[in-house]
């Protein structure tokens, strides 16, 4: 019996998605508290909320998710949105512990590569933004940079535009592969039966 309940348990690890109001110290907070929660359900299998990355599992595969900016040229990125690499990642963290359940890990593996190399290479004195990168993700990192608060709100719409850019080029090179129906001959009286 305890053992059907903890397979039971298991299938259900991630229940609900939760909503995130803003990217802020509350939010970070319980981020914090949902990973406790996520890691003592088998979730996340490797790590702690403060490491560079988190081993987490959905019961078919392991996956890693890699916060570390070591290697990520962002610092004028960051300075001009105003934040320190320490907040960007504890925002990104954030940002990610709420999307489980929400977003496969394979997404959340993704986006978080795609962020970092967004922030890379975007560049503010640029008039357009044009990158032959292949951003599958670019509604969450939009999603993410609407959720921190940004002092300069024309910092915050040209990162959106940018984006809504991205996202359309990313639309004309990787055109859904949707099938199309013939279509419908009228059916006659006459073949009827």
């Amino acid at each position: 019996m305890s053992n059907n309940n903890d397979n039971n348990n298991r299938n259900n690890i991630i229940t609900s998605v939760i909503m995130i109001p803003e990217l802020n110290e509350f939010s970070y907070k319980e981020a914090k508290r949902l990973f406790l929660s996520y890691k003592e359900k088998g979730v996340i299998t490797g790590g702690y909320f403060d490491d560079k990355s988190w081993s987490v599992t959905d019961e078919y595969a392991n996956y890693g998710l890699n916060f570390d900016l070591r290697n990520i040229d962002c610092d004028t990125f960051l300075n001009t949105i105003g934040i320190t690499k320490h907040e960007f990642i504890n925002y990104v963290k954030t940002y990610t512990i709420f999307k489980f359940g929400e977003l496969a890990f394979t997404t959340l593996r993704d986006f978080v590569g795609q962020l970092k190399h967004f922030i890379a290479s975007y560049d503010f004195n640029k008039p357009r933004f044009v990158d032959d990168y292949y951003y599958n993700t670019c509604n969450q990192i939009s999603e993410f940079f609407s959720l921190i608060k940004i002092s300069d709100d024309s910092i915050q719409d040209s990162l959106l535009r940018a984006l809504e850019d991205v996202q359309d080029d990313f639309r004309k090179r990787a055109p859904t592969h949707q099938r199309t129906l013939p279509p419908l001959n009228p059916i006659s009286n006459s073949t009827i039966f």
